[in-house]
């Protein structure tokens, strides 16, 4: 760094370039300073992750780990439908895609386990309409209202 008082001149037009290129991180900056971590990250998540910003398409999610358990596994996938998968406050109209969900890591005994589990807590479809039938696009397809 510079310290000479000579070489720590701008001229207005660079300085108004420069600030006008950086003042998004300087708001955020002082946001960060004024309103505290907290406060000021409660209000970046309202803001860009709040349900009103979740528009009508389908996601897939890839969890590509390995839980320690099929209640680990089922309380990963609730999370993602409660935040993904959103209807109408009287549950009568879907807002959202239906997310899918793709476990490359399960082992096949704890993937039964959860499917069991999962066709108990909510309206869940793997693409399949009986044991050993060929895979079916549209019955995974379909819309669903769920239960969570």
């Amino acid at each position: 760094m510079n310290n000479s008082p000579k070489n720590r001149n701008c001229t207005k037009k660079e300085l108004l370039s420069y600030l006008s290129n950086s003042s998004t991180k300087i708001f955020h900056d002082y946001s960060l300073k004024y309103y505290g971590k907290e406060r000021y990250l409660k209000s970046i998540r309202n803001e860009y992750f709040f349900e009103q910003n979740i528009n009508n398409h389908n996601r897939i999610f890839i969890v590509n780990m390995s839980f320690t358990s099929v209640d680990d596994y089922y309380d990963c996938i609730c999370k993602i439908v409660k935040r993904f998968y959103v209807t109408n406050k009287k549950k009568t109209m879907i807002l959202s895609g239906a997310p899918y969900i793709y476990l490359p890591n399960i082992d096949i005994v704890d993937l039964v386990k959860l499917k069991a589990k999962l066709f108990d807590a909510i309206n869940f479809t793997d693409g399949y309409m009986y044991k050993d039938s060929d895979f079916n696009i549209e019955y995974i397809t379909k819309k669903l209202i769920h239960q969570i």
